[in-house]
């Protein structure tokens, strides 16, 4: 198993014999409520959380594993894990997961496209995965590149987005 040569010696492996395996295609993506152990085996993911002041590791790292208190908030609930899509919303593709706390969009900018935002329901986090992407807030311009991130403060009143990429839009989920 690969996943021991990566991690030799962590008795942390054994767990993912337990996990559902779940092959994701480009652009879908799955909620895990709280107390869900979930691991990266390859690929690249955006991962939202709510807000906590916790997280706990069950292996597959070298930082502290609490075993007890893991064992306390772990869900061991069986089950298929629901692929979601997204639904197409004007300009997004929009992740509805039952978390207010959150709420994920994706945009692929073309050229001459120009999608507003003006739904804004608090803070967001826009983060570049492909491209170069401009994101103008009336009286102020700034660039995203292929890996960068910009935090909009609530009191933000909309933006536009232009360029050509991929971006992705955390922000406050529908209430």
């Amino acid at each position: 198993m690969r996943i021991g040569v990566l991690y030799p010696g962590d008795i942390g492996i054994v767990s993912a014999l337990l996990l559902n395996l779940v092959q994701l295609a480009p652009g879908e993506a799955i909620y895990l409520p709280a107390g869900n152990l979930h691991a990266y085996l390859s690929g690249v993911g955006m991962e939202l959380m709510a807000n906590s002041d916790n997280v706990l590791r069950g292996g597959l790292t070298p930082k502290y594993v609490d075993s007890a208190e893991l064992l306390q908030v772990l869900d061991f609930r069986t089950g298929p894990v629901g692929v979601l899509q997204g639904e197409a919303r004007g300009s997004a593709r929009v992740y509805q997961t039952p978390a207010a706390e959150f709420e994920l969009q994706a945009f692929q900018i073309l050229p001459g496209e120009e999608p507003c935002s003006t739904d804004r329901r608090g803070p967001e986090i826009l983060f570049c995965q492909r491209g170069n992407i401009s994101v103008d807030c009336g009286a102020e311009q700034m660039a995203l590149e292929q890996g960068e991130a910009l935090f909009l403060e609530a009191s933000e009143s909309g933006y536009a987005l232009g360029g050509e990429g991929t971006l992705f839009r955390a922000g406050v989920g529908a209430v």
